[in-house]
């Protein structure tokens, strides 16, 4: 009998601590939380693929996908109507994922804008299942000419968010354009600073001026903002949502979830170790602290891949 009695705690255990991992971020209204889909094969490119994919957005409380589109739009065409129709059947948002640092370039503006044009395209030819935005990841740091001319690289940025903002509102105004930036924008020493249309500022409030919405890559394993920590996601994401606010745009909070390789993926900006109920309790944190803040769009989980191999309990 008390075998019995110990096994079926031991289930009752379990259960509710998958339920937990699922269930105990709680978001308030209208906000977002996202996931970034990046690899077509896995979660766009078959009827099964796609099932576990929403399955999983689903049982996670997602309510908006960042699929990478890349090169594939034209040729996949089918593949991601039918995705998108899937999600929207479920009250799931999808936005296409698409960038390249050397995008920032001017000599490559052409090759974003015409990337867009292809959204454009998709959403002209499937208007039943239109994508609801476009997110771009650019990240003009990873280039050697941010080294060499940090200030006019991220002019050059700039004007690229201005044009694809432009094109997309000639285009369809409701269709939402986001833009990943890091956190670390305003924080850097010096403070990267851009100084565009005669206005000197951080690049991330150039930004946020420009387009709807940011995403703001705040990578770090705790949500922090107690007296013995300050380098946490609120800490981190406290200016990029004051400055949204300001200008009456948002700021989304993203967490990473890939696996530390203690080289490029340090332990410390990674939630993957530490297991979905922790990950969860953390960004509940988050999500309290700025839910009240106009500038606050939610939350974003780095990527479907590696999110979905998270443990509920710490994996160390």
């Amino acid at each position: 009998m008390k075998k019995r009695i110990k096994a079926l705690i031991f289930t009752c255990f379990l259960v509710l601590t998958t339920v937990s991992s699922v269930f105990t971020v709680t978001l308030p209204t209208n906000k977002i939380k996202s996931m970034w889909v990046w690899n077509f094969s896995t979660a766009v490119a078959t009827p099964e693929a796609r099932r576990k994919l929403i399955d999983f957005t689903k049982a996670n409380k997602i309510n908006l996908l960042y699929v990478n589109t890349g090169k594939g739009l034209p040729d996949h065409s089918e593949e991601f109507s039918a995705l998108i129709e899937q999600a929207h059947s479920n009250s799931i948002q999808v936005f296409a994922l698409d960038g390249d640092p050397f995008w920032a370039l001017t000599v490559n503006h052409t090759v974003a804008l015409n990337r867009i044009q292809e959204v454009f395209d998709f959403n002209t030819a499937h208007p039943d299942t239109k994508f609801d935005g476009i997110q771009h990841d650019v990240e003009p740091y990873a280039l050697p000419e941010w080294r060499d001319d940090q200030a006019g690289t991220a002019v050059q940025f700039l004007q690229l968010l201005k044009e694809s903002q432009n094109k997309i509102n000639d285009f369809d105004p409701s269709l939402q354009f986001d833009v990943t930036i890091p956190f670390w924008y305003e924080e850097a020493d010096p403070q990267v600073m851009a100084t565009y249309n005669g206005v000197s500022k951080a690049l991330s409030y150039h930004i946020l001026d420009i387009v709807d919405s940011v995403t703001v890559m705040d990578y770090r394993n705790t949500a922090g903002n107690t007296d013995g920590n300050h380098d946490g996601q609120i800490d981190h994401g406290k200016q990029e949502v004051a400055y949204a606010a300001f200008v009456g745009k948002k700021a989304i909070i993203g967490a990473e979830t890939i696996p530390p390789d203690g080289r490029g993926i340090p332990d410390f900006i990674t939630y993957f170790d530490y297991g979905k109920v922790y990950m969860n309790a953390e960004l509940q944190k988050v999500i309290d602290y700025f839910a009240n803040n106009p500038g606050f769009g939610g939350i974003a989980i780095h990527h479907y891949d590696t999110y979905v191999l998270m443990k509920n309990s710490p994996s160390k």
